[in-house]
């Protein structure tokens, strides 16, 4: 399902090229097809339980989101 909000578009773009510029941790992948779903991967932190896992994070906006 593709938005049919353009501002709710706009936005997600801007939020978009923010997350790519100002990011070193996390692993974004957007689906053209539907921009309203990301995923971002991210590998566990040293010393933690989780070092060295990877993860990955699904997130689906709304249409409403601005």
């Amino acid at each position: 399902m593709v938005s049919k909000n353009i501002r709710s578009l706009k936005r997600l773009e801007k939020d978009k090229e923010e997350l790519l510029t100002h990011n070193d941790i996390l692993i974004p992948k957007f689906d053209e097809k539907n921009p309203l779903i990301w995923l971002i991967d991210f590998i566990g932190p040293k010393n933690s339980l989780y070092e060295g896992e990877k993860f990955t994070l699904q997130f689906k906006f709304s249409d409403s989101y601005v």
